[in-house]
């Protein structure tokens, strides 16, 4: 979910070269991720993105996964030409009122 949501901003990811160490690639600016390249300048844009949907948040309204993914594709809709999942399922979910996209991994609970 998280590549796919820096794809749908706009950004790229670049498969990782193994000729190079992880330190050249930190000096680089490139965060590795198993066989995959994230640039750095990718995560400084998704925060962007994500300070603009949390900055709309109404505070009396309890935040769940399914609502910030809502939130988030409302944003991506709005805001991005390119596809993405979480674009997508809100463009679907507004026209046919399906139900909403949950995704375990987010809607993890603390204790």
């Amino acid at each position: 979910m998280a590549h796919g949501l820096v794809e749908a901003t706009g950004c790229k990811h670049y498969r990782y070269d193994p000729r190079m160490s992880d330190v050249d690639l930190y000096e680089a600016g490139y965060n590795r991720v198993y066989d995959t390249l994230e640039p750095e300048q990718n995560l400084d844009h998704v925060e962007l993105v994500m300070e603009a949907v949390l900055g709309r948040w109404n505070t009396q309204e309890t935040m769940c996964s399914w609502r910030l993914n809502q939130e988030i594709g409302r944003h991506l809709k709005k805001h991005t030409k390119g596809r993405g999942i979480l674009k997508s399922a809100f463009d679907k979910a507004f026209r046919s009122l399906c139900r909403p996209l949950l995704i375990p991994s987010w809607a993890w609970t603390w204790p």
